[in-house]
C-alpha cells in the first residue's frame, strides 16, 4: 500500500443517460443531466485505484485513468481530482453564520487550516493576498505575493522573531540571539538563501519542513463543529549550496539544500540550531489546538506531552521550575462525546523510574486534562476506539528506539 493521501474527487456524468452503480446493496444513480456531479472523499490505496466513502454507504472502488477518464465499478464517468500531500482532509457539515455549510477543512504543515465550501470550492472565509519578500537566489524568481489564511488564525507559530527564542534564563536567550545572528529570520514565506559561512548560513523556517501538522491530521467533532489537531514547534534551517559542491553527493542542479562549510575546517559538522543542547525556540514543543469551525476561532491550545528528560534534567536549568513543555511526535487525536484523547510522542522518565509515554485525556471543551495512563512507548499514529459486547476499548499504535511497533489496547471501565 502506498502512502495514503486524501483527495477531493468530483464525479461528473459524461453520457446523456444516467450512470448507475451500487454502494453495498443500495443502488446509486449519478445524474440525469450531463453536468450533474457528486463530491466525495477518497483515500488512495494505489496509483490507479481509490477507495471512496460516502455517508451512509459502503466503500466503492474507483479506477483512475487520465483526469478525464474515471471508471466507477467498471462504468466510465468523467471526473477531475485534486490531491493534497501530507495532511488529512476533514469533510464536515457545520452551521456557519446561521446556515448549514458543507465544508472541507485542510490542515497544513504551514500551520493554517484551509476551509472550503465543498460544493462550490470557494473559501468559507476569504484569503488575503499579501506582499512577501522576494528570493535573491540566482536564477530563482518567486511570486511577489502569497495567499494568507486570516480565519481561523494559525494554530502553530509561523516565522521566527527574537521573541520566539528560548528564554529559560537570560544567558540562554543571549546565546540564542548570537546563534540566530548567523541566520536569516523573518515571517512566514521568508525565502531560503544561498548559504555563506560568514552569514547568513540559511533561513530559519518555522514551522519546520515536516510541520506543523503532518500526515496524521486531526479529528473533528460533528456535534460541536470543533476541529482538534496536534502540531510540532521547531525550526528547519534552509540554506542552499551549489550542487556541484555538495560533499559526497555532487548534483547537476544549480543549488541544493546544504550549509556552507568553514573554509578553515571543511570537514566540520554543520552549525546546529540548538542552544546548549536545548531547542532554539521556546516551548511548547508539541501542542494540541481546538478550532471552532462555526466561528473560525481558536477555542483553546495546550502543551501536549510531559517535559523531555533532556530539558527537565539540564544542568543549566537546575533549580528552575519549567512548566510542561510538550513533546514532539506524529500524534493523531481521538474525539469522543466528552473527551479529546491523544498519546505522547517521545520517551520520558516517570517518577517511579519507568521510561515510556502517557496516553492523556482532556476535557474537549476546555483542554483541561482529566486523566492519563502509562504506555511503554510513544504513540506513533492515531488512536481508535470500538465497542465489543458492551465493553469500550481504545487502541493505540506505539513504537520507539529499542521498542518494535505494536498495538496496545486499553479497556475502559463500564462505569
Amino acid at each position: 500500500m502506498s502512502n495514503a493521501a486524501e483527495a477531493k474527487l468530483v464525479l461528473r456524468v459524461a453520457e446523456k443517460q444516467p450512470v448507475e452503480f451500487t454502494f453495498g446493496e443500495a443502488p446509486i444513480t449519478i445524474g440525469r443531466e450531463a453536468d450533474c456531479e457528486v463530491q466525495v472523499a477518497s483515500r488512495y490505496v494505489s496509483r490507479r485505484h481509490a477507495r471512496i466513502e460516502m455517508q451512509g454507504h459502503d466503500y466503492l472502488l474507483v479506477e483512475l485513468g487520465s483526469p478525464n477518464s474515471i471508471f466507477v465499478n467498471g462504468q466510465r464517468v468523467q471526473g477531475q481530482h485534486v490531491l493534497t500531500s501530507g495532511d488529512t482532509i476533514r469533510i464536515a457539515d457545520v452551521t456557519i453564520d446561521g446556515r448549514m455549510r458543507k465544508i472541507i477543512a485542510q490542515p497544513t504543515k504551514q500551520g493554517w487550516l484551509y476551509v472550503f465550501d465543498r460544493v462550490t470550492g470557494e473559501p468559507i472565509w476569504p484569503f488575503e493576498e499579501r506582499k512577501v519578500e522576494a528570493s535573491d537566489v540566482p536564477m530563482e524568481k518567486t511570486n511577489p505575493t502569497q495567499k494568507f489564511v486570516v480565519k481561523p488564525p494559525a494554530y502553530e507559530k509561523q516565522g521566527v522573531a527574537i521573541d520566539d527564542l528560548i528564554d529559560f534564563t537570560p544567558a540562554l536567550r543571549a546565546e540564542a540571539v548570537k546563534l540566530v545572528s548567523r541566520f536569516k529570520i523573518g515571517p512566514i514565506f521568508t525565502p531560503p538563501v544561498v548559504s555563506k559561512f560568514d552569514g547568513p548560513l540559511g533561513t530559519l523556517m518555522l514551522p519546520a519542513a515536516t510541520g506543523g501538522a503532518n500526515w496524521q491530521g486531526g479529528s473533528f467533532d460533528p456535534e460541536t463543529g470543533v476541529f482538534y489537531i496536534f502540531t510540532n514547534t521547531e525550526v528547519t534551517p534552509l540554506g542552499l549550496v551549489p550542487g556541484k559542491d555538495r560533499p559526497g553527493e555532487p548534483s547537476d542542479m544549480a543549488f541544493v539544500r546544504g550549509q556552507a562549510k568553514d573554509p578553515a575546517n571543511p570537514k566540520a559538522a554543520d552549525i546546529p540550531t540548538t542552544v546548549q543542547g536545548l531547542p532554539l525556540i521556546k516551548p511548547p514543543y508539541g501542542r494540541i489546538t481546538a478550532i471552532d469551525l462555526k466561528q473560525g476561532t481558536l477555542m483553546w491550545q495546550i502543551a501536549h506531552g510531559e517535559t523531555p528528560d533532556n530539558v527537565r534534567n539540564h544542568p543549566l536549568l537546575k533549580g528552575l521550575t519549567i512548566p510542561r513543555t510538550g513533546r514532539q511526535g506524529r500524534i493523531g487525536t481521538l474525539v469522543t462525546k466528552t473527551l479529546l484523547i491523544a498519546g505522547e510522542g517521545g520517551f520520558f522518565t516517570l517518577p517511579d523510574g519507568r521510561r515510556g509515554a502517557m496516553l492523556r485525556a482532556y476535557n474537549k471543551s476546555t483542554g483541561q486534562e482529566v486523566g492519563s495512563v502509562y504506555m511503554p512507548a510513544p504513540q506513533t499514529g492515531s488512536p481508535m476506539t470500538y465497542s465489543l459486547n458492551g465493553q469500550q476499548y481504545i487502541v493505540v499504535a506505539i513504537s520507539g528506539p529499542g521498542f518494535p511497533g505494536e498495538l496496545i489496547a486499553y479497556k475502559l471501565p463500564k462505569s
